[in-house]
């Protein structure tokens, strides 16, 4: 579970901390939750226009871990202050969680008390056929 720190400056220890984890997981890995970091254009609606600045943190970051996001469902947008709508709040997975996991998903939530959008990881068991010795 992550939060990334409101300024951008001060969410470089955040990637780095990330970056340092990555290199030393060798089996499946999830990483959850506000990195307070738009990674599209199309990520915030209302507020400044994002800037092709304001996505390379976030896209650096899914780059040099080797990461994907994890498919989801529900709102598109995680975060609301009444005015400006942002999808900030995320789960990524390494390559390895699909060898270990059957398929999963993220599911987004309908808000309670936070201004923020709960995130459920879906793990949904697949039938595999026996092996036939």
């Amino acid at each position: 579970m992550v939060y990334g720190m409101n300024q951008e400056q001060q969410r470089g220890h955040l990637w780095e901390d990330l970056q340092d984890i990555s290199e030393q997981k060798a089996d499946a890995w999830c990483i959850l939750g506000d990195f307070n970091a738009v990674m599209y254009k199309e990520d915030r609606i209302g507020g400044n226009v994002v800037s092709d600045h304001e996505i390379k943190e976030l896209q650096d970051l899914v780059t040099q871990c080797e990461l994907q996001e994890l498919p989801t469902s529900g709102p598109y947008y995680s975060w609301t202050n009444k005015t400006i709508w942002s999808h900030i709040d995320r789960a990524f997975i390494n390559a390895y969680w699909y060898g270990t996991f059957d398929y999963t998903h993220t599911r987004y939530m309908a808000p309670g008390i936070s201004d923020h959008r709960p995130l459920l990881i879906q793990f949904h068991s697949s039938s595999r056929p026996k092996a036939n010795f």
